[in-house]
């Protein structure tokens, strides 16, 4: 979806509890809504969404509802709901978890209103290291591996090594592959 926005949402979106923070800064355009927001999330993070998520808002939850469902969903519709209908004024926030066995909760932040143009739908302007990747077993499970990682002599070292894969490196983060993924997650809307 390519539009000529003013205006567009900044948001800060951080991964909670881990001991090295892991962050993204993103413009999104004002009409976008939470499923918009949780493809966003999902991009920037390098999440691969094959895990449920939901947002909690005022003791609401909103999450993705299946169109042929039985219609007893635990959930309100995230597709209903745009974020200004949620992030009204600068510092509000709203929480959105993925993956309920690892329980990796983020903080969305609403930083302001920004005066850029953008030709994107959404774009991440700023970020900092990189997100644990699927399956790490959580904040407690990911800082193990890393902590085996940074252990050349760890008796687990080499099986975690190729697990994370050859360069990964907790510290790094490139906005140029956040929007790139970001590009194919939205490319579809273009079509």
């Amino acid at each position: 979806m390519s539009t000529k926005t003013q205006h567009m949402l900044h948001l800060h979106i951080e991964l909670e509890h881990l001991n090295l923070p892991v962050w993204r800064d993103i413009l999104i355009d004002p009409n976008a809504n939470l499923e918009d927001l949780h493809y966003s999330i999902q991009a920037i993070f390098g999440w691969e969404d094959y895990q449920q998520h939901e947002f909690q808002i005022n003791g609401k939850r909103y999450g993705y509802i299946d169109p042929e469902g039985d219609g007893d969903e635990k959930w309100l519709n995230e597709a209903n709901i745009a974020i200004t209908d949620v992030l009204k004024n600068k510092d509000d926030s709203i929480e959105y978890t993925y993956d309920f066995a690892d329980h990796w909760h983020h903080k969305i932040t609403f930083v302001g209103f920004s005066d850029t143009q953008s030709d994107s739908y959404v774009e991440c302007i700023d970020g900092k290291n990189a997100c644990p990747p699927e399956d790490a077993g959580g904040v407690a499970g990911y800082e193990h591996l890393l902590n085996v990682l940074r252990s050349p002599n760890h008796f687990e070292h080499d099986e975690v090594s190729t697990w994370f894969g050859e360069g990964f490196s907790p510290n790094r983060f490139s906005i140029a592959e956040a929007n790139t993924s970001l590009q194919d997650s939205f490319s579809y809307e273009d079509e």
